[in-house]
């Protein structure tokens, strides 16, 4: 198990007619997702357990450019009071078991 935590703005994308929100990951958070030795899912993805403030879900992060993306359902942000352009806190718990 890998725990590790970061700050990242939550960012929206338009694609088609709808959008969606998601956070970049640092560099230095990707490089260390990058390399660990646990299996990769579809499209490279890493299966993880995702915390912002007292929510927490099981999704996977996603290879993009120089790191990853968390990509964020509507519900996760509303539950937090969070809108694209905030800065949040999120942990990530990575484990061979999800």
């Amino acid at each position: 198990m890998v725990e590790l935590s970061f700050r990242a703005p939550v960012q929206v994308s338009q694609h088609g007619k709808g959008q969606y929100h998601f956070l970049q990951l640092p560099c230095e958070v990707g490089e260390l997702l990058d390399d660990l030795p646990f299996a990769r899912k579809g499209f490279k993805s890493i299966k993880c357990e995702a915390r912002i403030g007292d929510t927490a879900w099981v999704t996977s992060v996603f290879p993009d450019r120089d790191s990853f993306v968390l990509l964020l359902a509507k519900k996760r942000l509303e539950a937090e009071g969070v809108v694209a352009g905030d800065t949040v806190e999120v942990g990530l718990t990575v484990r061979q078991d999800l």
